[in-house]
């Protein structure tokens, strides 16, 4: 038996990871514990961002890149949307790029339906999932199947998405100001993956926390495309932004619109639609990690942000969090 094959026959995680270590000598893999998905806490998530750059993702690859890479869901308790998000693009990257994927999947009862609901498995084939045994209480329900595609954003898609969330927010009584300025916020989003993400690929996931109080609507969407901070820099109009580091990049593009596209060919729309999003809906926040760059967006901030700066970071994810009323 091979020492690949042998580690194909791992019934949990901690088997796995010890049969991996087994075989580091003939094998090469990492394992990556799945609790710093989301965005925050940001020490969590700079920490798996590490791992991600010893499994090859990203420009500044630590050695050669593995051969296996396991991920490992029983580590964690929950996962917001835009690490639901991240999790597909990190397997096809993988994938595409040859790598062996192990999926170890979750024990926590309620992140098991919500990435069993959102068809996560499904997307990742063929990663070899381990089963976990589940335990706890239901709190989150997917409101429709997560996409998975290479930007451009497919018409459906889109369409898909943006019928699953305006249902939700008129069930829960939202005004139809609230589910419009949500909508355009979406498709402002999509599109900007579509303009500086191009053939990059991209999931969305959109979850309801029906047992919170209020109820909360998250979607989330992440691609593997360079960053806003890259992108901002892409043309020549910006590039005397290129000695500041990501966090001063991002800052300035949410805080004061800047684009690498003149206001004339559409630059910039992105800041107005998020200002009237949050002048309309209060209570929401928005968090974006582009690159090594984390903004967290609420009324409050939407004019003065304060972006952290952390050590690493690939791709994008955004979070759109909203507060329900009553159903």
């Amino acid at each position: 038996m091979s020492e690949l094959e042998y580690v194909f026959k791992a019934e949990t995680a901690m088997q796995l990871r010890a049969r991996l270590r087994a075989a580091r000598d003939t094998l090469s893999s990492v394992f990556i514990c799945l609790d710093g998905l989301a965005v925050e806490p940001t020490a969590v998530h700079a920490a798996m961002q590490q791992f991600l750059r010893r499994a090859g993702l990203g420009d500044e690859l630590i050695g050669l890149p593995p051969s296996v890479v396991a991920f490992d869901w029983t580590c964690a308790d929950g996962c917001p949307a835009e690490g639901l998000a991240m999790f597909s693009v990190l397997v096809r990257v993988l994938q595409t790029r040859g790598r062996v994927v192990f999926v170890c999947g979750p024990m926590a009862t309620d992140l098991a339906a919500v990435v069993a609901e959102s068809g996560l498995q499904q997307h990742s084939d063929p990663a070899i999932w381990i089963a976990s045994s589940t335990s706890g209480a239901r709190r989150s329900a997917c409101i429709t199947p997560a996409v998975l595609f290479r930007s451009p954003v497919p018409r459906h898609a889109a369409t898909q998405l943006l019928e699953a969330v305006e249902a939700v927010m008129a069930n829960y009584s939202a005004g139809p100001d609230a589910i419009d300025l949500t909508s355009s916020l979406l498709m402002e989003l999509l599109q900007n993956v579509g303009t500086h993400a191009a053939g990059a690929w991209v999931s969305v996931v959109a979850v309801l926390h029906n047992r919170r109080r209020p109820a909360v609507l998250e979607i989330g969407i992440a691609d593997s495309g360079d960053g806003l901070p890259k992108t901002v820099l892409s043309g020549p109009r910006l590039r005397w932004l290129a000695p500041l580091c990501d966090a001063s990049i991002l800052g300035a593009f949410v805080a004061n619109g800047f684009t690498s596209r003149p206001v004339e060919a559409g630059g910039g729309a992105l800041r107005d639609v998020v200002l009237k999003f949050l002048d309309v809906v209060p209570t929401a926040v928005m968090l974006i990690r582009s690159g090594s760059a984390l903004i967290r967006i609420d009324r409050s901030l939407a004019r003065s942000v304060r972006p952290t700066q952390l050590n690493y970071g690939f791709g994008t994810q955004v979070r759109v969090e909203i507060p329900l009323g009553a159903p």
